[in-house]
């Protein structure tokens, strides 16, 4: 059992093994009811939605942004040696959470956020140290102003990032600017297409009507489902964070950083979801992406015994977890 763990992490096998599991799931379950909010969604109304009242049109979409986010955090694990061991634990762990969270299959406005985000980590990491760090910040921005067109709530995450940038040692004045003009750029564009459309700007001012609109924490909104995967991704996400604060000087500076940044965004999440458990589903993208990472690192490069049981013990768990919420629900319909 000892190298029960270390096998796992640094196969080839385990990362296709864990694609496949994902497929077959995807493919066999029955979709649960889309529990996104509409008046959370930005401007996904725009969107032909007629096209996804067929099963496997949003099965076919949704595995194909998985495929993508995968990838992405391969290559994000590569580009910036978030191990320093080769393995794909990262992404394992990844498609794990996901496909555990049935209500996530669903295509919905949080299925657009993991590449985005994904792919905005790498501008935001390669700021580090760069004083004039203008184009890759406002990438990053482009990036969560995209989302933001789908949650538009992920704008008041904006400090926090500007807390990252700073920590990254990249945060200027003109790093500032190029913040706000990638924040503002695809509202430009809306803002056009708004007044050519002479609809009073109703188009462009929904996604900051939706901003704004700041609720009392509705706990009632979120399912058991929900809550079962919120609980294990925290308590995941508190042993790769424990983990990585007790072995950091072990890495790089870089690496030392770029894992604060990860914890800082994560802990961030979570407190959102805290506050505005409205807005669940595409919060919670963003902490399985940063528990992945922290986890992943933690996983992947511990050989005790303790890291080998804890991870049976969590490998059992999550697996209960995912047969209750992909399948457990239409049984409990089925002889309801």
């Amino acid at each position: 059992m000892r190298f029960l763990l270390k096998s796992i992490a640094t196969s080839k096998l385990t990362l296709p093994v864990v694609c496949a599991l994902a497929v077959v799931v995807m493919l066999t379950q029955t979709l649960p009811v889309n529990l996104f909010r509409q008046d959370e969604s930005g401007l996904w109304s725009l969107l032909p939605l007629a096209l996804l009242d067929d099963k496997w049109t949003q099965l076919g979409i949704n595995l194909g942004l998985l495929a993508i986010s995968i990838y992405l955090l391969a290559e994000l694990n590569t580009s910036f040696v978030l191990l320093r061991i080769r393995s794909r634990m990262i992404s394992s762990l990844f498609t794990t959470l996901f496909i555990a969270s049935s209500f996530l299959h669903p295509v919905q406005p949080a299925s657009l956020i993991p590449p985005l985000l994904i792919t905005a980590y790498f501008a935001l990491f390669s700021t580090y140290q760069q004083n004039h760090a203008v184009m890759p910040t406002f990438v990053f921005y482009l990036l969560m102003a995209l989302c933001s067109l789908v949650f538009p709530k992920i704008l008041l995450m904006t400090p926090v990032f500007w807390m990252c940038q700073v920590h990254l040692r990249s945060f200027s004045f003109k790093a500032f600017c190029a913040s706000l003009v990638g924040l503002t750029a695809p509202y430009w564009f809306i803002f056009f297409y708004s007044l050519v459309q002479m609809d009073g700007l109703q188009l462009f001012l929904l996604p900051f009507q939706q901003l704004g609109q700041l609720h009392l924490p509705d706990y009632t909104s979120v399912s058991l489902s929900q809550w079962l995967m919120l609980g294990f991704t925290f308590i995941v996400s508190l042993i790769g964070t424990f983990n990585f604060l007790s072995t950091a000087y072990l890495d790089k500076t870089r690496i030392r950083i770029t894992y604060d940044i990860v914890i800082i965004i994560n802990v961030a999440s979570f407190l959102f979801i805290a506050l505005l458990p409205q807005c669940f589903n595409p919060v919670f993208t963003v902490c399985i992406i940063n528990t992945a990472i922290l986890a992943g690192r933690y996983f992947a490069q511990n050989e005790s015994r303790a890291a080998n049981i804890l991870f049976i013990i969590l490998t059992s768990l999550i697996l209960l977890i995912a047969l209750f919420n992909i399948y457990g629900q239409p049984i409990l319909n089925y002889f309801g």
